[in-house]
Parts: C-alpha cells; sequence; structure tokens
C-alpha cells in the first residue's frame, strides 16, 4: 500500500457535523478553498470523517488511497472509485505526521502527456500542468506531500483552488548569474539568491534549512541574512542543459598582486567556459590596460637612453608614447652658430662655421651675425697631382702645371689626374740617336735608331778643335785639328777633356 502525508495546514480544519456525524457531508475546505489533490501515481487523496458517535464526537482523520479499498482509523488508506467521492462527502485536515516516501521515476521513458515527458503547454499534459524541468519544460502531476526523487510538493497559484503539483526542486542550482531574479523558481518561492564565489563568478542558491534539503556536494550555508541556501562544495559548477540552451552567463575575474580583470564565462555545448578575463599583470608601454585599472600605459618608470645618428650621441630619458617608448633627449645635428652644442659633445659651436675652404680663416661670432671667413695666403693643397707649388691665392688654392719631359723624344708624356704623368711610346717619331755617322734616326721598339753612313763620310764629332772628320766603320775619326790664334806669344793646344776647346798659354 501506498503512503502518502496527511493534508492537515494551519487553520485549514473542517469539522464534522454535530449529527450523526456523516450522515449530512460537507466540501473540503483549505484555506479558505475547494480543492482537488491528486498524487504522483494518479490516486485522488483525501481526508475523511469517520467513526462520527455523535454530537459530541470528534472528527477523526483517514488518508483514502484509491489503490486499497480500506479504512483504518488515523493515516489509513481508503478505496475511492475512479468517478471520485460522492457530492458532499465530509473531510478533515489530519496532523501531519507520516515521513516523506520518496517514489523513484520509471527507468522507460515517460509516454507523452505523463509526468516527466517534455511538454510546451499545459495542455500537453495528462494533469493539465506544464512546469519548467532542468531540460526543459516538462509535464507534472498533483501531489499531497511526496513527490519522485529531485521534485518537491509546490501550491501553485493565481488560480481559483489551491493545487499541489511536484516542481523541480533544484531547477536553477549553480545556474550562472547576475541576479536574484535569475534563480527564482516554484519550489524556492522566491527564496533563492545568486551567490558570489569569488572569482570564479556567481551562481544559483536555493533555500535550505538543513544539509538534507541540498544534492549531493552541496551545503547549506547561511547567506548573510537571507538564511540558508544550498552552496556547491565540490568544484566549479557545471552547466544544466537548460543553461546551455539559455546560453546563460555570469561575469568572473581574474585577481593577481597587480589588480583584477573583469571578464565573462557562459554556458555552450562545451560545458562551462574558462573565464575571458586577462591576468592582471604590472603595466608595459603596449597601449593596453594591462592591470586593468582603467589606464594605459600608466607608471611607468622613465629609464636612461640615447639618441645617437652620425652627427653624434644625445642622452635622454625614456617615456611610453602610444604604447611605444620613446627616448625624449636632444637628438644629435650639425654644429651650426647658434650658442648651442648641437651634436652633444660638450663643445658649442665648434665647427660651426667651417666652409670646407683652406684659404680662409672661419669664425662664428654670433653678435656680428654669425659665421666669418677670412682669406689668408699660405701654402695650400689644391688636390690636383698635375699642379706644384699650391699657393692660396684670393680665397683659392692655385699651383702651376707640373713639367713630366722624361727627355725621351721616343715617348709622348702627359698628365692626368688620376694618373699624374705619363709616358706614353712614340714608335716612328723622328728623333737623335747621338751618333755622328748615322741617318734618319727613327724611334723603334728599341729605342731611337738611324742608318750607318758609309766609310769616307763627313761628320762631325763635336770637337772643336776638329777642323775634318770622316766616318770609318760607323765612327767618326778626326783627320785634323787645329787651335792655332796667331799669336806668337802663345802655346796654342786642344783640349780634349774640355769638349775640344783650344787653349792658349
Amino acid at each position: 500500500m501506498m503512503r502518502a502525508r496527511s493534508l492537515l495546514r494551519p487553520a485549514s480544519v473542517v469539522e464534522c457535523p454535530l449529527d450523526n456525524g456523516c450522515a449530512t457531508s460537507y466540501p473540503l475546505q483549505f484555506r479558505g478553498h475547494s480543492m482537488t489533490i491528486r498524487d504522483a501515481v494518479g490516486c485522488t487523496w483525501l481526508i475523511v470523517c469517520v467513526a462520527c458517535a455523535g454530537p459530541a464526537a470528534s472528527p477523526q482523520a483517514v488518508a483514502v488511497d484509491t489503490s486499497s479499498g480500506t479504512t483504518n482509523g488515523a493515516d489509513t488508506a481508503v478505496h475511492i472509485p475512479p468517478s471520485g467521492l460522492a457530492d458532499g462527502t465530509a473531510v478533515a485536515m489530519a496532523p501531519d505526521t507520516a515521513a516523506d516516501v520518496p517514489i523513484s521515476k520509471p527507468d522507460a521513458p515517460p509516454a507523452p502527456g505523463t509526468f516527466g515527458a517534455p511538454c510546451q503547454a499545459n495542455g500537453d499534459c495528462a494533469s493539465g500542468y506544464c512546469v519548467p524541468g532542468p531540460a526543459g519544460k516538462l509535464c507534472t502531476q498533483g501531489c499531497v506531500d511526496v513527490c519522485p526523487e529531485g521534485f518537491a510538493c509546490t501550491a501553485l497559484t493565481g488560480t481559483a483552488d489551491v493545487t499541489y503539483v511536484c516542481v523541480a526542486r533544484w531547477l536553477h542550482l549553480c545556474d550562472p548569474c547576475e541576479a536574484d531574479a535569475a534563480c527564482a523558481d516554484l519550489a524556492s518561492g522566491g527564496g533563492a539568491r545568486c551567490l558570489s564565489y569569488g572569482d570564479d563568478g556567481s551562481f544559483c542558491g536555493t533555500p535550505c534549512q538543513q544539509e538534507a534539503d541540498c544534492p549531493k556536494g552541496f551545503a547549506c550555508v547561511a547567506e548573510g541574512g537571507t538564511g540558508g541556501q544550498c552552496r556547491n562544495v565540490s568544484g566549479l559548477c557545471t552547466c544544466s542543459a537548460a543553461a546551455v540552451g539559455a546560453k546563460l552567463a555570469t561575469s568572473c575575474h581574474h585577481s593577481s598582486a597587480f589588480g583584477t580583470c573583469d571578464g565573462v564565462r557562459g554556458c555552450s555545448e562545451a560545458g562551462l567556459s574558462a573565464c575571458t578575463a586577462p591576468i592582471p599583470k604590472a603595466e608595459a608601454c603596449n597601449d593596453q590596460d594591462d592591470d586593468c585599472d582603467g589606464a594605459t600605459d600608466e607608471d611607468i618608470a622613465p629609464a636612461p637612453c640615447v639618441n645617437s645618428n652620425g652627427h653624434g650621441v644625445c642622452a635622454g630619458q625614456t617615456a611610453c608614447e602610444k604604447g611605444k617608448v620613446a627616448c625624449l633627449g636632444a637628438v644629435p645635428a650639425k654644429e651650426t652658430c647658434n650658442g648651442q652644442d648641437d651634436d652633444c659633445d660638450g663643445a658649442i659651436d665648434e665647427s660651426a662655421c667651417d666652409d670646407g675652404n683652406s684659404c680662409t680663416e672661419d669664425a662664428c661670432n654670433i653678435s656680428l651675425g654669425g659665421c666669418l671667413f677670412a682669406q689668408v695666403t699660405k701654402p695650400c693643397n689644391d688636390g690636383d697631382v698635375c699642379t706644384t707649388d699650391d699657393t692660396c691665392k684670393a680665397g683659392k688654392c692655385l699651383g702651376d702645371p707640373v713639367s713630366c719631359d722624361d727627355g725621351d723624344a721616343c715617348t709622348l708624356d702627359s698628365c692626368g689626374a688620376a694618373t699624374g704623368c705619363t709616358h706614353a711610346a712614340a714608335p716612328g717619331a723622328s728623333c737623335d740617336d747621338g751618333k755622328p755617322c748615322t741617318a734618319g734616326d727613327t724611334c723603334a721598339a728599341s729605342g731611337c735608331a738611324g742608318t750607318l753612313l758609309a766609310d769616307g763620310a763627313t761628320c762631325t764629332d763635336g770637337n772643336k778643335c776638329t777642323l775634318a772628320a770622316e766616318c770609318q766603320s760607323g765612327t767618326c775619326t778626326v783627320m785634323e785639328t787645329s787651335c792655332s790664334d796667331g799669336n806668337p806669344c802663345t802655346d796654342d793646344a786642344c783640349d780634349s777633356g774640355a769638349g775640344g776647346a783650344c787653349k792658349h798659354f
């Protein structure tokens, strides 16, 4: 025989009549309303007045079970035919003394319209009630005080009759949330709260008075004046099918010594996602809010740096500008006549007025208008290899042309800016081989050469003392000499060592 808890609730008892007790019928009253109650398997449960002995008799409440057909006094089951009790049957609410008896769900999928079957509207269900379930809407059933595991017997409001049906006990438990309203369900009567789990986010709780009111893995924890709430103590909350379908999400955080960053995590087919918040870290120059304090690239300490180029090296300090590290300081520049150290070498206006002319004296005098250039006369170098004895003249370096004559009639002598003096061979050019007994001298590969004169040919030996000479086997032979000056007072002689000059002693 199936048992159920009796229906008595405060201020809800209907007394039997004062005559014979049961001859006249009264309707069941519960909190001012007529009601019909059905249990988890469709049986009709009522409390009826029995064994009334007379006007002074007190009503005895019994439970009625359509499956048994017996009456046994208080909390006794009595059979009620499927058509229901006759009109006017008097009933009363009995004391609430029996323990809850869980009713297990069947293993087979529920038939359409029965308890647990999917539904979209009340008309889809035999009980007339389609309620939210863990995986979506499902058909429920009436109840007295006992429901299948995971369901609670709860009064529906908003109808003329107070009707008790089975609703999911922990419909939104552990769902991601942002406010209490997201956790409300029929079973909790508005008492469910959105509980903070610290950086992990916020998730729904359900009201509780003791540990037994919470499912496995949850503890009944006092929550700051709101009473007890079932809180997950077995790890991170997981996503229900309904939470996945609704794509529920919660704000979450990552914290470190540098701050706290906000993010979001939510439910999908892959389960509860990781928190999208970045890990807070020290600010770096990257145009990002690394420590999540609402400011970008702040509090970055400067460091020594240098700006360098072909003009020199200048010292500076680093700074973060638009996400890039910049060196704030002077940039080396060519020295100009301005009273400043443009190239950062510690000297001011040095070489600022150098005009590159070695024939001027350069000076910087800001009071006189800047650079001054005075012409000078001094040796210089014009950079031309074809000049010599270079000297500054009228502010210009000028030199005399260099001589490239090598004294050889068989070469062409010249000067080039890149090569200096050059001596190129001149074959066929006229020349003098220095031999008195040759004629027709020309330049050849071996040098200057001529044709030998025949023996006896007149020649000149270059001696002033020679009166006559002729060629003999290519040699100019002296035939007669004379140094007489016609003065009897001198001795005359030819000095061959002095080029054939006559001497007079």
